[in-house]
């Protein structure tokens, strides 16, 4: 997990880029409480054998990303994840 907190909302927008996933669908995003989300379920690990998916949310001045390893769970898991750093993250804002 990383977390990028920024000065402003709008430097955080614009540092956020899609790093090639996949966005959420706008109820998912709206289910997590965040401003933007993207995912991807099959990210290349360290050698051919490792997979890990990944979400990158987008809520006010930050921005933060999560990865675990590729399972069939591995979307929910990640929602699931990013929906409670967003609740805890409340502070930063």
């Amino acid at each position: 997990m990383d977390v990028f907190a920024f000065d402003t909302a709008r430097v955080a927008s614009s540092d956020f880029g899609d790093a090639g996933l996949s966005p959420l669908k706008p109820a998912e995003v709206q289910a997590i409480g965040a401003d933007k989300a993207s995912i991807s379920l099959s990210e290349p690990g360290n050698t051919s054998a490792i997979t890990f998916a990944e979400i990158r949310v987008l809520k006010g001045r930050i921005w933060f990303d999560i990865g675990l390893p590729a399972n069939p769970q591995a979307e929910a898991q990640l929602v699931a994840l990013a929906t409670l750093v967003v609740q805890r993250a409340a502070a930063l804002r």
